[in-house]
């Protein structure tokens, strides 16, 4: 059962009606409670965007891994080269990881253009 619904911030008023209203148009919602909402601001550039993935379970539809924690470093000492002769402070950060899709069968989306088309 999918348990995560991403959207875009201009879909988060619809998204929170699907999955917290008692009620929608007269009817018993049957799936208030069935995910969590994330909006995504990074999907503001296509609004009509949708993604209801299945993430509690062993097989993801994305996959992180993570090789080396991330560490973060300054140098901020006026005893360090940069900062005695250039007066510049220095922050960084060292990590290792990667990403990618997992099981595909895990995740749904739209683009919004069937609705788009249905409304034209």
């Amino acid at each position: 059962m999918p348990d995560l619904l991403v959207v875009s911030p201009a879909l988060e008023e619809e998204g929170k009606l699907i999955l917290e209203a008692d009620q929608i148009e007269g009817t018993t919602n049957v799936l208030k409670g069935t995910a969590k909402l994330h909006v995504e601001p990074a999907l503001a550039e296509h609004p009509e965007y949708w993604f209801l993935l299945c993430t509690n379970r062993f097989l993801k539809p994305f996959i992180y891994q993570l090789r080396k924690k991330i560490k973060f470093v300054s140098l901020t000492k006026d005893t360090d080269e940069n900062v005695f002769l250039l007066d510049e402070f220095l922050y960084g950060a060292d990590g290792r990881s990667n990403a990618g899709y997992g099981f595909w069968q895990m995740a749904y989306g739209s683009t919004g253009e069937a609705e788009q088309q249905a409304q034209g």
